[in-house]
């Protein structure tokens, strides 16, 4: 048992970076080093920007399962609660985004003609 969870966890970590090392390189051509480039700032700051979860859905993975044998109004609740609570801090974080995200690119990128625009 403990060697097959081992090999899942080994296999679930190489076999991204496998995939990774022969797709990258195809798309980097199809695309051109300076698209991926912005798209890698654009992964990079959503990446940041996932810390605004603030362990809200833990929590609610938590709740639900607290009330696994409560009635269902009351798992609905958690549910909506959790739901909301999400879309706020994602508007939120979306709007976070798109004003840093313009910011930097246009203040600490030098982009090439015509590709300001489509990253905009």
């Amino acid at each position: 048992m403990l060697r097959t969870k081992f090999a899942f966890n080994i296999i679930g970590i190489t076999l991204p970076i496998g995939i990774a090392l022969v797709t990258v390189p195809i798309y980097i051509g199809q695309i051109g080093t300076a698209r991926y480039g912005v798209l890698a700032i654009i992964w990079t700051l959503v990446g940041y920007l996932g810390f605004l979860d603030f362990g809200l859905s833990r929590a609610s993975a938590n709740a639900l399962a607290k009330l696994v044998d409560e009635r269902e109004t009351e798992r609905a609740a958690v549910l909506m609660t959790s739901l909301h609570a999400n879309l706020l801090l994602g508007v939120i974080g979306g709007a976070l985004l798109y004003v840093a995200g313009g910011f930097m690119l246009h203040q600490f990128v030098t982009l090439p003609d015509g590709l300001d625009a489509e990253a905009a």
